[in-house]
């Protein structure tokens, strides 16, 4: 599911948008878009994966996944260490 969701981002955000993907220039795309504004919010020339609304939009994403897991209790719990015997 991750590679897919990546996969689909960077192909729209450079295949369909023409916009920077992770720092490099993108291939010509289906539209020509122009990212402009404060860096926060464009990415500068990271592109907009560099932006507070990716950040955002992925934390949303997380805490939705998280919630239906534990909603479907499927979220496993973290094994422990034995604790070591001290042999003396």
């Amino acid at each position: 599911m991750p590679i897919g969701v990546h996969f689909g981002w960077n192909f729209a955000q450079g295949g369909i948008f023409s916009a920077s993907v992770s720092g490099k220039d993108a291939p010509r795309g289906l539209l020509d878009g122009e990212t402009s504004g404060p860096l926060l919010l464009s990415g500068g020339e990271f592109g907009p994966e560099a932006s507070a609304y990716s950040v955002l939009a992925g934390v949303v994403v997380t805490v939705v996944f998280l919630w239906l897991a534990k909603r479907r209790g499927t979220i496993v719990p973290r094994r422990r260490r034995p604790a070591a015997t001290l042999a003396g």
